[in-house]
């Protein structure tokens, strides 16, 4: 799996955990894939190599969000207004 679509989760807005690790996924700057799980509480994306995360990537997980795993991203560094995880209100 290499691309999610701003509707790729629409109608499973009940889903509470989602693991998407070991792929190759790539988001495109205003894109929301997850805006739609509004009640996901864990989301595992561990080893995706070539992610580009933005502020939009995680919108609609803000409020439900808890676990985030990002393990094995090269994930490198993030422009403080671009910064995705700012917005998180319970993440742990």
């Amino acid at each position: 799996l290499n691309a999610l679509t701003n509707k790729s989760f629409r109608g499973l807005n009940q889903l509470t955990y989602l693991n998407l690790a070991r792929n190759r996924l790539q988001f495109l700057a205003f894109q929301q894939p997850f805006q739609y799980l509004n009640a996901l509480e864990i989301l595992n994306l561990d080893r995706n190599t070539q992610m580009n995360l933005t502020k939009l990537t995680f919108q609609g997980l803000e409020e439900s969000l808890i676990e985030l795993s990002l393990q094995n991203c090269n994930l490198s560094s993030f422009v403080s207004m671009n910064n995705p995880f700012e917005s998180f209100l319970h993440l742990q």
